[in-house]
């Protein structure tokens, strides 16, 4: 990912010098928006920078300086640039890029898959990520009946089930009715089921489904 970190520093440093040089709010909030016009041009972000920026402006808020609608257009603008180091057909949802397959594989490859991307195969780890996951990814572009990959399995000790990346136990989880149930004898990776609330779902490894990915950004 190409970094423009200078630029970053730069706008920091000239929004912080005509802050304290007393200058009218408008004029702050005019410079800031000018300098935000530029970063739209560059096709690659770095988070941490739009971080920084986007904690600089919101600091704004908690002053009493009045910039009104201008802090407000600042903001909104940032977080939509925030969202852009995803890139095109790639959702973003606090700080992780998330994006479905359209071929099939079984898990193991499905992890390689994503690897080569940047991430790993989702690692739902809150109520709130699922919910985003349920409602802006499958629902509105999946077909009910189909099967996603996710990153989870029991692969090392069976019944405990663990992200892949961390090997950290599952925290959250969103199991169907009497799931995880190893009904085979050999079901240690986890699928979400899209349809039926989208529920997991523990199937064996060699499987081939689609499958989900993410590229945590922070």
């Amino acid at each position: 990912m190409e970094i423009h970190s200078d630029r970053a520093i730069n706008l920091i440093a000239l929004a912080l010098s005509i802050f304290c040089l007393c200058l009218p709010p408008k004029k702050v909030a005019s410079q800031l928006l000018y300098n935000i016009d530029q970063y739209d041009r560059c096709r690659y972000l770095d988070e941490q920078d739009i971080n920084k920026l986007l904690s600089f402006v919101k600091s704004f808020e908690k002053s009493k300086i009045p910039l009104n609608n201008f802090a407000v257009n600042i903001v909104k603008r940032l977080e939509i640039l925030e969202s852009k180091v995803c890139g095109k057909n790639i959702t973003y949802f606090q700080q992780s890029c998330y994006f479905l397959s359209l071929e099939k594989q079984t898990w193991t490859q499905s992890q390689k898959s994503c690897a080569s991307y940047g991430g790993v195969l989702a690692e739902i780890e809150t109520p709130e990520e699922n919910d985003f996951i349920v409602q802006t990814i499958f629902k509105p572009y999946v077909e009910d009946g189909t099967y996603f990959w996710l990153g989870a399995s029991d692969m090392n000790k069976e019944g405990t089930f663990v992200w892949n990346s961390t090997g950290l136990p599952l925290k959250f989880s969103y199991w169907k009715s009497g799931e995880p149930n190893d009904i085979t004898g050999n079901e240690d990776c986890v699928h979400a089921y899209v349809g039926e609330g989208s529920r997991w779902n523990d199937r064996a490894c060699t499987d081939v489904y689609r499958f989900l990915c993410e590229i945590k950004i922070t």
